[in-house]
């Protein structure tokens, strides 16, 4: 995630702040090295009045290791698309009644590979994880395509940097 947040950052830097991120596509090409120098390099493929797009290649040592096409609008007055059922009212429980994402790894953690379990520990994450239905990334069996997860900043983020919202998302 964080690769894929530095790549919409430099989007967001090219595109300047008229514009919010629209759609994006992310393709992770190969792992990444966190010793490693991370370069991006991006292209704009279109930019007019209303809309951008920009594509960016992130490589390490010379080989891509993700490339993602960001599409960019103008905020304009449009058709508002939102089905006006809020998660509560679709029958998901409210994140207090919820334990994090943490809590719920803690007693799994002898599980997990010993260089990654900082990743499912509570300090490691600047981010409140609490999905609704806990599924073990070593559970093989077959479920929906479907996963609801509330998500909120730890700590507080700067007021009015709408881009900083969006690369944490």
């Amino acid at each position: 995630g964080q690769t894929m947040a530095q790549a919409l950052a430099a989007c967001q830097k090219l595109v300047g702040g008229d514009f919010s991120v629209h759609q994006l596509s992310c393709h992770f090409l190969r792992g990444g090295d966190v010793s490693a120098d991370i370069r991006f390099d991006c292209e704009v493929l279109s930019h007019g009045r209303s809309f951008s797009a920009i594509a960016v290649r992130a490589s390490q040592e010379g080989a891509p290791i993700l490339a993602m096409t960001a599409s960019f609008q103008r905020a304009e007055r449009g058709l508002e698309h939102q089905d006006g059922l809020g998660p509560l009212a679709r029958g998901l429980p409210a994140p207090e009644d919820l334990p994090t994402l943490a809590d719920r790894f803690a007693p799994h953690l002898a599980k997990v590979p010993p260089r990654l379990r900082q990743l499912y520990s509570a300090e490691a994450n600047p981010l409140d994880l609490r999905p609704c239905e806990f599924v073990a990334p070593w559970d093989e069996s077959v479920r929906a395509p479907r996963q609801a997860v509330w998500v909120r900043a730890k700590d507080p983020l700067p007021p009015g940097d709408e881009a900083v919202h969006q690369r944490l998302l």
